[in-house]
């Protein structure tokens, strides 16, 4: 007897119609995939975990015309209705019905409604793991800074999100399970439009970014990232994870910029901030115990690390994120 190594099976085209009320097969096709002949993109993506944050649909009267704010994490936009310029990093975008931009964490953006009606957008807001492989990901999507998406770039996707909607309104069994899937689906569309013309793209080969996860540098960086989080009630400081990992402040220090492209403090301030912004929408927990798990010294230390970041402070911002996400 042989033995086959299937990875994968997919059935194409309409495979069944209902014909006098029975079941007819009329056309198929069934697909063997060895798992040693995977291309690039399916390796590259197969490293990262999505974990869905929260879903809804964004509406902006004319009235609103400019917003401008901060994010704790990604968040996907499907423009549905209306036209919107994005600025990000002094960079302007301009998005059409169809598209979608991506938006990074703890980036100040702004977003102009160029219509005189009632912008839609449904929007996504998720986190990429592991933690220390963020950037590469981000960075292999946005193709030295591409945030958008135009809608003849990825394959049709109407109704999709309409979808959601329902299912989130109607709370059917499955919705989490159904949105995970919708945002990897797109994900890989997008990364396979910017895949395509990697070759092009001067100093932008997501490829060869990967290949760096494989280093010294992001070793360390992997190591600090699991150390803050087994030690978030404290105020950890880059001397205590260089000394529990035997390096040099200097290089820790050269190690998180190379891969995060900011400073330990920096991304233990923002990974607190992260965490706090969870931890205050699943627990039923104030704002001040909060603050003492994070190893805070105060509420008013918490308070103000909070709106330097986001911009605003814990509790207007989470009455503004439980306002838009269904």
């Amino acid at each position: 007897m042989v033995a086959y190594d299937i990875w994968f099976v997919s059935f194409d085209y309409n495979l069944f119609k209902l014909w006098s009320g029975e079941l007819v097969l009329i056309q198929s096709m069934i697909h063997y995939i060895d798992p040693a002949a995977s291309d690039e993109l399916t390796q590259f993506i197969s490293g990262f975990h999505f974990s869905v944050n929260g879903f809804g649909l964004w509406k902006i009267r004319p009235e609103q015309l400019i917003n401008r704010g901060f994010i704790a994490d990604f968040q996907l936009l499907h423009i549905e209705r209306g036209k919107l310029r994005v600025t990000v990093r002094g960079r302007d975008h301009f998005c059409l019905p169809g598209d979608f931009v991506l938006f990074e964490p703890f980036v100040i953006y702004t977003t102009e409604q160029l219509t005189p009606a009632d912008l839609y957008c449904y929007k996504i807001r998720f986190d990429i793991l592991p933690e220390f492989r963020k950037n590469v990901f981000f960075s292999a999507l946005t193709d030295c800074g591409r945030v958008v998406f135009n809608a003849a770039e990825l394959p049709s996707i109407e109704g999709i999100f309409e979808q959601l909607c329902f299912s989130a309104q109607q709370k059917q069994l499955g919705f989490v399970a159904e949105l995970n899937a919708v945002l990897r689906l797109v994900l890989v569309h997008m990364l396979r439009a910017r895949w395509m013309k990697k070759e092009n793209a001067e100093g932008c080969d997501a490829w060869q970014k990967n290949r760096h996860n494989f280093s010294r540098e992001v070793e360390l960086v992997g190591k600090s990232v699991q150390y803050i989080q087994e030690h978030l009630d404290q105020h950890v400081r880059i001397f205590d994870i260089s000394k529990n990992l035997c390096v040099s402040e200097n290089y820790l220090y050269k190690c998180f910029i190379e891969v995060l492209q900011m400073p330990p403090s920096r991304y233990i301030l923002q990974y607190k901030i992260r965490k706090s912004i969870e931890m205050m929408l699943a627990l039923d927990i104030t704002i001040e115990e909060v603050a003492t798990e994070l190893g805070f010294s105060s509420l008013h230390h918490f308070s103000k690390t909070f709106k330097q970041i986001l911009g605003a402070s814990p509790r207007i911002y989470m009455r503004g994120l439980r306002e838009d996400l269904l």
